[in-house]
């Protein structure tokens, strides 16, 4: 019995983390949600994402970001200008997003009623960074997180994919406004 105590401490005592996560490597959110049905939701990070080279400065891509975020609809609760980042850390919506139904930008499966970002609580999570390049010029970078859940049951959150067309418009927007 002894025995097999310490081989079970030895396996969980290799396999546990250091405390630290690995440089570059995007860490794991849990956010606590309050209301009617108060849960949890891990967003795990995404390696999907959109980056996309702009013939700008990084500094005139970073002042242009905070309106296109605003055109489309995404609250702004995340704006830092030391590392160029602006989105919001996770807010929930439902149906649309500025506008535009929810399924055009995420794949969250379908019911028979149809796709169910369209009728589901999403949980979002819109960030950009802006990156300076050495030629002068910059690129944006586009990470989008959502998870959905049927409002009616107490279920937990379930992973959604990207279409790729919030990113897609991020970056077209920021062109536009650039261009003009």
């Amino acid at each position: 019995m002894r025995a097999l105590f310490a081989l079970c401490l030895a396996v969980l005592s290799s396999c546990a983390s250091s405390g630290s996560p690995e440089p570059g490597r995007p860490i794991a959110q849990t956010v606590r949600l309050n209301g009617g049905s108060a849960g949890s939701l891990t967003i795990n990070p995404s390696s999907s994402g959109s980056a996309a080279p702009l013939p700008y400065s990084a500094q005139q891509v970073w002042r242009v970001l905070p309106q296109v975020f605003d055109s489309l609809g995404i609250p702004i609760g995340v704006l830092d200008p030391e590392l160029y980042q602006v989105g919001n850390a996770g807010y929930k919506l439902r149906r649309q997003l500025g506008g535009v139904a929810l399924s055009r930008y995420f794949n969250c499966g379908e019911t028979q009623i149809g796709p169910n970002a369209d009728s589901y609580d999403v949980y979002l999570r819109a960030m950009a960074q802006v990156n300076a390049n050495p030629d002068g010029t910059a690129t944006i970078a586009t990470t989008m997180d959502a998870a959905a859940r049927p409002m009616s049951f107490a279920q937990d959150y379930t992973r959604c994919s990207s279409t790729g067309e919030l990113e897609a418009r991020i970056i077209e927007a920021t062109r536009r406004r650039l261009s003009q």
